[in-house]
């Protein structure tokens, strides 16, 4: 075989690189964002062979990555294009497949939503096979060992940040293959170097460098993981706010999943989604994970944790019509600015908040005002007035922390709201009845016959949402609606299924097109409520959108069309029920110098509060629940947590000390009880005293060297490069009975050291 074929690097650095991109393949499979993703597998290891082969050959770069280019292109339309069905012919299918492309570009510069998911599969498999090639090109021809991991890597982690939970493992198993790929290929590289030098090197110590580095990587894993999560940086919560830079992250997040929208989406695993888009796409997951419990003084008639507005439908997703300005919003500057209405009632909410490096802070369409500093999204109308559109933190949130808030919630009754009209000014119409062209004459016509009966914009929202409730299935694992559909029409009359998305957005389309005022709201559906402590309990399950109708005097009215969520039914006036009083606290408006905020939202909290159960310093163990998701495992203060945690860090230091201290001792006699491996010990001792060994010197002429440098280590230097020329040139290769290295090393290495350290320190005052 010729010897650019010879796999001089080792078989064990291309199954470790093979290793690290089926890994990833397989987690982005497992992860199930949408169907073909089981040819990813084939196409990296095809790449990676194929790298291999083109880097082991005599072809110049240019010409090789050509012929690279030409094979990808090959194995991709041949592997994504068997997923096209038998009835194509193959010129058929690779139209297709340019065709596909060529429409996602056009959405892609355009501002147009993809929900073909098939292109994804193209485009992932088109990065499996750079990935392979490229591990391959940068491990075999031009070794550059970062380049060949980190690409991959950065896949894996946007994986198992992003999907679904349970990819732990997976990441800490890929970290582990990268380290050995690291050891294996630096060693190839310094054992190419000892062949031209001609130095003599055992070929085992590849076996003992990667065993070493196997027990460093398991250890550095486990510390990893049994020490506690650092907090998250306030200050650079802060810049990336002011700065703009989260801004441009969620901008990319957004056109992500507008040119991605069949993918299933999965619930973020930390944090929040401050969200300036809804999607009409695929299947959703989200987890049982806690959120947040939300003490209130008294069960609510309805409850819906705000999050964020959404005005602008634009056919495939909905948006703002436009950005909103941040303001920071301390405690002493008095409550938001909200529009007037009447008929509300206040509630103070306590919140503890159990997400990691969470932001948004949820309350009760409308919030008021907040017990810390706070970033308030505001959108303006004609006449500069402020339209709060939603509430951040300014620091980052942490697990146990708690924030109040003061909301206004409409008691509106039925008989009110029936009286109303929909008069709404130029500008309020304009954003608010907003369609696009796409809208279905469908569409339209069931609107007009589900509210033609009726002659007051409460009593047709009424219609429209309980039609929703009684004719569409619930199901959030509904596919994306194909391409080219209009998403409502599909919902409406195709598919007859989906999500709160689904629902919110066909009632919303379906009141402006008869000329009421809708918009939808993002946030948390109320929960569960625990009657004996008084608290809403909320998890990632209960992400919601709903419907905010316009009544003039009255304000948004909240709407839930979901079929799988509780109504709630306004009474009449007189009616009673609910919670409500029969006409509520009139008229209040909302001026902030004269709006009513209680006197203990800013105060301190305690047991004994108005809000009875809440214990001060609440943080739960862990993210709040169980293994499997199930009720609080109980409460700690946060000094017995912060304790626990350091008792297990030390010891689990401690034990890793002590594991590293045996493997070193057990590596280092293995060494210094060897007479050749000793005197290779030597040589590197002279690299890092900073001496000059060329090839060419002998053994006595290197030993000089060290001997000058190390002056009172002159003697056991002299006897292990004696043994060790007796050993390599005597005839039969035997040197002096009963010679001790072990013994040598006792005396020299402290010298060794210390004049190692004075070297350094030369060196940088240099």
């Amino acid at each position: 075989m010729p010897d650019r074929l010879q796999l001089k690097e080792g078989w064990i650095t291309l199954g470790l690189l093979w290793g690290m991109i089926f890994l990833t393949a397989i987690v982005i499979y497992q992860a199930d964002l949408v169907a073909g993703l089981e040819v990813l597998a084939v196409v990296g290891t095809v790449g990676l062979l194929a790298g291999l082969l083109i880097a082991k050959s005599k072809f110049s770069s240019g010409s090789a990555h050509l012929l690279g280019l030409v094979y990808g292109l090959f194995v991709i339309g041949l592997m994504t294009g068997r997923q096209l069905g038998e009835a194509l012919t193959w010129n058929e299918r690779i139209v297709d497949i340019l065709s596909r492309q060529a429409v996602w570009f056009n959405a892609a510069v355009s501002g147009n939503t993809s929900r073909d998911g098939f292109i994804f599969v193209v485009q992932t498999a088109a990065i499996f096979w750079l990935l392979g090639y490229f591990g391959a090109w940068f491990t075999f021809r031009k070794p550059r060992v970062w380049r060949a991991v980190v690409p991959t890597g950065v896949v894996l982690f946007s994986v198992v940040y992003y999907g679904p939970p349970g990819f732990g493992m997976h990441m800490a198993l890929f970290i582990l293959l990268a380290l050995l790929f690291v050891t294996a290929t630096h060693l190839s590289e310094r054992e190419e170097e000892w062949r031209k030098a001609a130095v003599r090197y055992e070929t085992a110590m590849r076996f003992s460098f990667l065993q070493a580095s196997l027990v460093l990587g398991l250890a550095i894993l486990l510390a990893a993981w049994m020490l506690p999560t650092l907090p998250a940086s306030a200050a650079v919560n802060e810049a990336l706010v002011t700065t703009g830079v989260s801004g441009q992250w969620r901008t990319f997040q957004n056109n992500w999943s507008r040119l991605f929208s069949a993918l299933r989406a999965y619930g973020n695993p930390v944090g929040d989604g401050y969200r300036e888009t809804l999607l009409l796409g695929g299947p959703r997951s989200v987890s049982n994970n806690l959120v947040m419990d939300v003490y209130v003084s008294e069960q609510l008639p309805y409850a819906f944790w705000h999050e964020t507005i959404l005005d602008t439908y634009r056919g495939d997703f909905w948006s703002r019509a436009d950005m909103p300005q941040r303001i920071l919003r301390h405690p002493d500057d008095g409550p938001f600015y909200q529009p007037g209405g009447r008929s509300v009632e206040e509630a103070l909410q306590v919140v503890v908040n159990y997400r990691p490096n969470a932001t948004v802070m949820y309350g009760l369409p409308a919030i008021v005002a907040a017990d810390q500093d706070a970033w308030v999204s505001y959108q303006y109308d004609p006449e500069g007035r402020e339209l709060l559109v939603g509430v951040q933190s300014r620091y980052l949130l942490r697990p146990g922390d708690i924030y109040r808030v003061q909301s206004y919630y409409s008691a509106a009754n039925a008989t009110d709201l029936r009286q109303t009209t929909t008069e709404y000014p130029d500008w309020f119409a304009q954003r608010y009845l907003q369609l696009p062209d796409t809208i279905s004459p469908e569409t339209i016509a069931l609107a007009q016959r589900l509210t033609a009966a009726y002659n007051n914009p409460y009593d047709k929202a009424i219609a429209v949402r309980d039609y929703l409730r009684q004719n569409m299935a619930y199901n959030d694992q509904v596919a994306a609606p194909p391409p080219g559909a209009e998403p409502v029409h599909h919902f409406l009359f195709e598919s007859q299924e989906g999500y709160c998305n689904y629902y919110a957005s066909a009632m919303a389309v379906m009141l402006r097109s008869q000329g009421i005022a809708a918009r939808l709201a993002a946030g948390f559906a109320s929960g569960e409520f625990n009657d004996d402590l008084g608290y809403y309990r909320v998890r990632d399950a209960d992400a919601h959108v709903w419907v905010e109708v316009y009544f003039p005097g009255y304000g948004w009215i909240q709407f839930e069309p979901t079929a799988s969520l509780p109504v709630f039914e306004r009474p009449d006036r007189g009616g009673g029920g609910d919670g409500f009083s029969e006409t509520g606290p009139g008229f209040i408006e909302r001026d902030p110098d004269t709006m009513p905020i209680p006197d203990d939202l800013f105060g301190d909290f305690t047991r004994d509060s108005e809000l009875d159960g809440l214990p001060a310093g609440l943080l739960m163990n862990g993210n709040g629940i169980d293994g499997e998701g199930g009720e609080t495992a109980g409460v700690i203060s946060w000094t017995e947590r912060l304790f626990t945690w350091q008792m297990a860090a030390a010891l689990a230091i401690f034990l890793l000390v002590l594991l590293l201290a045996f493997v070193a001792q057990r590596l280092n006699l293995a060494v210094e009880s060897n007479v050749d491996r000793s005197y290779f010990r030597l040589m590197r001792w002279a690299a890092w005293l900073g001496l000059q060994v060329e090839p060419a010197h002998t053994p006595y002429e290197r030993a000089d060297l060290l001997k000058t440098a190390v002056p009172a280590g002159e003697k056991p230097i002299q006897r292990l490069t004696d043994e060790y020329v007796i050993r390599l040139f005597s005839r039969d290769h035997n040197g002096h009975n009963g010679f001790n290295p072990l013994a040598e090393w006792q005396q020299l290495r402290p010298l060794l050291l210390r004049q190692s350290v004075h070297a350094t320190l030369r060196r940088w005052r240099e």
